[in-house]
């Protein structure tokens, strides 16, 4: 396994339909103001005008345009999406502009390599350490590959300011309480605890909506999901009891991002 790493993969994308914006003179560079006499393009308002032919950042079609490209050279090349090479014993994922590569021999990565070279300024990770924000431990006599994101969990919890608890805690969310002797276990009642100001609804939005434990659980610790889970479906109007659950899977995350 190894990975490839596209640079500047949204720039330069040729666009059959141009794009036009107005940006204040005062917002460019000196330099690029001597450089394109730009003094004698403005408006009246202080606007220059521009006009858009090739992708760039903050163009919202960027990415797909950038995609579209890749995908036509990489098929011309040989290489088509769910399937192997034509006839190389290479595949591979992509997200957005990270490959990561299954091949066997290195001639095969090789042959791919120099397809994206043709086109695109790439870094190579012989290694396959590391992949979509992932670190990867490849153990390959036993078949297996170890995922963690080192360092991921303590800048969470910097960044909701959130103290870990003095008394470990063990588990994600609340489990149900048993009723001992009881044929018939009922469903937990209702939520009706106050509902929460808009400060702290954005606050709980920010832990699930914006990925940072999302994606954690997803791609590294699966028992963060049923808490997680809980959690979402109750940040359209949260009450402080969903405020209490997230305070508990934050005291917990500290444990498992030893491992």
């Amino acid at each position: 396994m190894m990975m490839i790493d596209i640079k500047d993969f949204y720039l330069m994308t040729p666009m059959d339909c141009y794009e036009y914006f107005q940006m204040k003179l005062d917002l460019f560079p000196e330099d690029i103001i001597e450089e394109y006499g730009l003094r004698n393009m403005v408006d009246n308002r202080g606007f220059v005008h521009c006009e858009v032919r090739r992708g760039m950042y903050g163009l919202p079609q960027a990415g797909l345009l950038a995609q579209q490209q890749l995908i036509k050279r990489l098929n011309k090349a040989g290489y088509h999406q769910s399937e192997r090479y034509e006839w190389r014993p290479i595949s591979f994922t992509l997200v957005v502009d990270d490959f990561g590569v299954k091949y066997v021999e290195k001639q095969n990565a090789d042959h791919l390599i120099s397809v994206l070279q043709e086109h695109y300024a790439i870094v190579i990770d012989w290694d396959g350490t590391r992949y979509i924000g992932l670190t990867l431990d490849w153990d390959y006599s036993q078949h297996k590959v170890h995922l963690s994101m080192p360092g991921y969990i303590n800048k969470a919890l910097l960044r909701f300011a959130h103290e870990p608890p003095s008394k470990p805690q063990h588990q994600p969310h609340p489990s149900a309480d048993k009723k001992y002797g009881e044929t018939v276990q009922y469903a937990k009642a209702l939520d009706n605890s106050p509902l929460l100001p808009p400060n702290c609804k954005t606050y709980i939005q920010q832990v699930l909506v914006l990925g940072v434990l999302m994606y954690y659980g997803r791609a590294v610790d699966a028992t963060l999901l049923v808490a997680l889970s809980s959690i979402a479906s109750a940040q359209a109007a949260p009450t402080e009891f969903t405020l209490s659950l997230i305070k508990q899977l934050l005291d917990y995350v500290p444990i498992m991002a030893r491992y």
